[in-house]
């Protein structure tokens, strides 16, 4: 074999070589795409509200303060119910938790 025969397969496994990494980058960063969008990615499902809240009541109403749920115990009544879209508070969690200026007026 000549030196310049050499020098060409020296060259042409180089190339192929070039082209087996660049098809390897090109596969793990598909996989990594692939794992991103199965594991982070944002569906377009949606929760039920009364699911999300875990509303007990057909009409309890959830109140958010400071971006936080007032929960209520298990054995607490409901302090804030919707009739005919109006919203509506227990007194006692408006004294409570609000303000202690409410007062019952008939």
């Amino acid at each position: 074999m000549s030196k310049n025969s050499r020098q060409k397969n020296r060259k042409r496994s180089g190339a192929g070589f070039g082209a087996f990494l660049a098809a390897l980058a090109c596969l793990i960063i598909i996989a990594g795409a692939a794992v991103y969008i199965y594991k982070y990615a944002p569906t377009t499902e949606h929760m039920s509200l009364d699911d999300y809240f875990e509303l007990g009541y057909g009409d309890e109403a959830a109140v958010v303060i400071n971006a936080k749920r007032d929960p209520t115990s298990e054995d607490e009544a409901p302090y804030a119910v919707v009739s005919g879209n109006v919203g509506y508070f227990a007194l006692s969690y408006l004294k409570d938790r609000i303000d202690d200026g409410y007062v019952y007026d008939d």
